[in-house]
């Protein structure tokens, strides 16, 4: 569990880079998954870095 603390503080502290991977990957795995809600997914996870 200490682990998963550690990377949401790490991904907290550090919210544009991980947008920018999280966008990225995303966009990478929508050409296999058709209709997967790339931006709803990114600012749903904005969301959560920002709470």
């Amino acid at each position: 569990m200490e682990r998963v603390r550690a990377a949401y503080a790490w991904a907290r502290a550090h919210k544009r880079v991980t947008l920018a991977v999280a966008a990225a990957v995303l966009a990478g795995v929508a050409r296999y998954a058709p209709g997967l809600p790339v931006d709803d997914i990114v600012n749903g996870l904005g969301a959560l870095l920002s709470a």
